[in-house]
């Protein structure tokens, strides 16, 4: 089973919406340079693994670690409750790795995604783990088959 597994070293980012202008639509500069960097990082990573392209159904884990401002204590925000968005850190992470990490995005069967502030010790950063899914596991999920467990 092929698996890619890689840490983007950088603030998650959420994709935003194309601004119009009298000349007609564009992408945000922050949104292009966000993504031309997760592009760079993936094709980096799955050079160094010698990973090719993935060209069957995946199942796609996406892990979000925040910076949590010097104004916001644990007690009053556990939780990273505010913009970004999760869709949107999903939209711009998968939108980058799009035709590089792998052949089109509707190969994507499944995606878990979690956002959450760093812990102690712990920089911001992306995770992302792509595994490629047996044509078996996809029927038996499809189905509701469930394996029996020993």
């Amino acid at each position: 089973m092929k698996k890619l597994e890689f840490i983007v070293k950088d603030e998650p980012y959420g994709k935003e919406r194309p601004r119009l202008s009298r000349f007609g639509t564009y992408t945000p500069k922050t949104t292009l340079s966000k993504e031309n960097y997760i592009k760079f990082i993936t094709q980096k990573e799955m050079f160094e693994n010698n990973i090719t392209i993935f060209e069957n159904a995946i199942y796609v884990e996406l892990e979000f670690i925040f910076t949590r401002p010097k104004s916001v204590s644990v007690k009053r925000r556990p939780n990273h409750t505010v913009k970004p968005d999760v869709d949107n850190c999903i939209k711009l992470t998968l939108d980058a790795m799009n035709k590089i990490a792998y052949k089109d995005d509707n190969l994507i069967i499944a995606l878990a995604a979690k956002k959450r502030y760093v812990k102690k010790e712990e920089t911001a950063k992306t995770i992302i783990k792509i595994m490629e899914v047996e044509w078996w596991r996809i029927y038996m999920f499809c189905h509701g088959i469930m394996p029996e467990s020993k």
